[in-house]
C-alpha cells in the first residue's frame, strides 16, 4: 500500500507548536552527542556537571543526562560496550531515541515523531543483556524525575511482580515492544509487554506493505489478541546511530533497523506529542476518571487504522495513526444527549438537552434536526419539540467548533400509544437430550409507553411426554402477566424431559392485549 505509515506529516500540519515533555528511554545507552539528538537530550537541572557531588541528593553522582545502571556510572554512552559483531551495543538505544524525538526542521537526518521533546537516557542493558533489578531502578529514576512517557524496547520470558509494580508506580504511559520471536503472547510469556497494567501499551511491528512483520528464517513480530494493543512501523526503520568510531567532533550517522524495538518508539513519540499538546488530558485510565473522559492511551487505541490482516492478532485490530488521534482530540465532543420523554402518544412534547465540549477552542454553532420533516433549529442546547404524528423518529444534534470541525449524536423518539415487548432471549431453539432437566431464565421487558399484558406460548413440534400431551414438559413461571412501561420481569423456564425423547425445542413471546390507561 502507498500509505503504510502513521500519518505523522498530516498530524504535524495540524499544530504550530507544542510544549516540551520529558520521555525516558530505558534501553541500552545512547550516543547523546549525535547532532540530530543532542538538542533534545534531557539535562538534569539540579546537577552540577563533573563536580563529583550528588547535588540533587538522589543517590547518583553527576547524573547529567540520566544514568547507566548496567555499569553503575553516569556515562550513558559506552563505546567499549560491543555486541558479538563488534558493533556498538548502545546503537540500539540511539536508534530508539531517534524515532521518538530526533530534532526536526534542522536540515539533517530524520525527524522524530515528537521533535520537541526531552529524552532522558537510562541505560540498563549492555553486552549479555540486562537485569530486571536494574530496569526497576531505571523506572524509579524516571518516575522521580517526572517522565510522563517511557519507552521499553526490551523483553523476554519470566514474570516479575516487582517489575510490574515498578511500571505501575511510574504514573507514566509505558510503551513496550511485543517481541520478535513470532509467538502469540496470549499463550507464550513475554514481559513487560504482557503485563495487564493499565499504563502499558504493547506494540507489534508491521512492514512497508502493511502486513505484520513475518520473516520465518530471520525474525517475526509477536502478536496477541488480548496482550498486544496495536501495530506500528517496525520494518527497516531509518534512525540515528553512533558513528563507527565516535570522532572528536560529533557527526550525524543513520542506519536502518527492524523489530518491535523500532515499532514501540513510534507509539512513545505519539503519546508524548499528544500529551505535550493537551497536558490536561489524563495519560491513562484510573479509577477516578469518569467513563466518558478522554485519556491519551484511549485516544491512541481508539483511532487506529483497522485492517483485516490485523484482526484477531492485536486488541485494536489496527495500526497507529497519529493524525487520526490528533483529529479526534481537536474535533468537538458531544458528552451527553437526553430527551424527556423518549416516547408516548401524540401529540408528544419532548424536551431535549445536549452537552458538548471543544478542548482546543469553542463551540461555534449547534443545530437540531428532529427527524420528522420539521425545520431544523439552531442556537440552543435545550430545545423543545412537539411530535404531532405516530412514528419512530431519529433526532440529531450537530455541533461545529471554531475550526469548522463537527460532531453529531442522535436519539430515537417513539410516538405511539401501544406497548412493546422485548424478550431476552427472544426464542429458544435447541436440542436437549432426553431424560434431563434444564433450567433457563427468560426476561420480558416493556419498552413501550403503556402497560403490557403478555403470555408465553411454545411450539413443541409434536413431542409428547408419557401422558400423551404435547408441551406438558415445559413449565414457565409466571407464564403470563402485566409489565408496566420501562419495567422487566424474569420468567423461569424449565424443560423437564425425564419422560421425553430428544427433540427440538422452541419458545416465543407474544403480546396478549393492551390495557388502556384509566379504563
Amino acid at each position: 500500500m502507498d500509505d503504510a505509515d502513521i500519518d505523522a506529516p498530516e498530524a504535524w500540519a495540524m499544530y504550530t507548536d507544542s510544549e516540551e515533555i520529558l520521555v525516558a528511554i530505558i534501553d541500552t545507552g545512547c550516543y547523546i552527542f549525535h547532532p540530530d539528538l543532542e538538542p533534545n537530550i534531557w539535562v538534569n537541572p539540579n546537577e552540577i556537571p563533573e563536580n563529583g557531588i550528588d547535588d540533587d541528593g538522589n543517590g547518583y553522582i553527576d547524573d547529567i543526562w540520566g544514568w547507566d545502571f548496567f555499569n553503575n556510572d553516569n556515562t550513558v554512552f559506552d563505546p567499549e560496550d560491543l555486541d558479538s559483531d563488534g558493533a556498538f551495543y548502545d546503537a540500539h538505544g540511539t536508534h530508539v531515541a531517534g524515532t521518538v524525538g530526533a530534532r526536526g526542521n534542522n536540515g539533517i537526518g530524520v525527524t522524530g515523531v515528537n521533535s520537541n521533546v526531552k529524552m532522558m537516557v537510562l541505560k540498563f542493558m549492555g553486552p549479555g543483556g540486562g537485569w530486571d533489578s536494574d530496569a526497576i531502578l531505571a523506572l524509579n529514576y524516571a518516575a522521580e524525575k517526572g517522565a510522563k512517557i517511557i519507552n521499553c524496547s526490551f523483553g523476554g520470558g519470566g514474570y516479575s511482580q516487582a517489575l510490574k509494580d515498578a511500571i505501575e508506580a511510574t504514573g507514566a504511559i509505558v510503551c513496550c515492544s511485543a517481541g520478535n520471536s513470532g509467538d502469540n503472547t496470549d499463550i507464550v510469556e513475554h514481559y513487560p509487554s504482557r503485563y495487564d497494567s493499565e499504563n502499558i501499551i504493547s506494540v507489534a511491528a508491521m512492514s512497508q506493505n502493511e502486513m505484520p512483520c513475518n520473516y520465518p528464517s530471520w525474525w517475526s513480530t509477536c502478536y496477541g489478541a488480548t496482550t498486544v494493543d496495536l501495530y506500528a512501523p517496525g520494518g527497516f526503520i531509518l534512525s540515528t546511530v553512533p558513528p563507527d568510531k565516535p570522532p572528536e567532533k560529533p557527526v550525524e550517522t543513520y542506519t536502518f533497523a527492524w523489530g518491535t524495538s523500532t515499532a514501540a518508539p513510534h507509539v512513545t513519540g505519539a503519546a508524548a506529542l499528544l500529551h505535550s499538546l493537551y497536558p490536561d488530558i489524563p495519560l491513562y485510565r484510573t479509577p477516578d476518571i469518569a467513563d466518558d473522559d478522554l485519556t491519551v492511551k484511549d485516544i491512541i487505541l481508539n483511532t487506529v487504522d483497522v485492517f483485516p490482516q490485523y484482526e484477531g492478532t492485536v486488541l485494536t485490530g489496527g495500526r497507529l495513526n497519529l493524525a487520526n488521534a490528533l483529529l479526534s482530540i481537536r474535533t468537538p465532543r458531544i458528552i451527553s444527549l437526553e430527551a424527556t420523554p423518549i416516547g408516548g402518544p401524540p401529540p408528544l412534547e419532548v424536551r431535549f438537552t445536549a452537552v458538548a465540549e471543544d478542548i482546543d477552542g469553542e463551540i461555534a454553532s449547534v443545530e437540531w434536526d428532529f427527524g420528522d420533516g420539521s425545520d431544523p433549529i439552531t442556537g440552543t442546547f435545550a430545545p423543545v419539540h412537539v411530535y404531532e404524528n405516530k412514528g419512530e423518529y431519529t433526532a440529531q444534534v450537530t455541533v461545529i467548533d471554531d475550526h469548522g470541525l463537527e460532531a453529531s449524536e442522535s436519539i430515537v423518539i417513539v410516538v405511539s400509544d401501544l406497548p412493546k415487548a422485548v424478550a431476552d432471549p427472544s426464542s429458544f431453539n435447541r436440542t436437549i437430550r432426553a431424560h434431563r432437566v434444564v433450567e433457563e431464565r427468560l426476561t420480558v421487558s416493556n419498552i413501550g409507553f403503556t402497560p403490557l399484558e403478555f403470555e408465553v406460548t411454545s411450539n413443541t413440534s409434536g413431542i409428547e411426554d408419557s401422558s400423551g400431551e404435547p408441551g406438558s414438559w415445559i413449565q414457565i413461571e409466571p407464564s403470563q402477566g402485566t409489565i408496566e412501561p420501562g419495567e422487566s420481569m424474569d420468567l423461569d423456564v424449565t424443560f423437564n424431559l425425564e419422560e421425553v425423547e430428544s427433540g427440538p425445542l422452541e419458545g416465543a413471546i407474544v403480546p396478549k392485549k393492551q390495557r388502556s390507561e384509566g379504563a
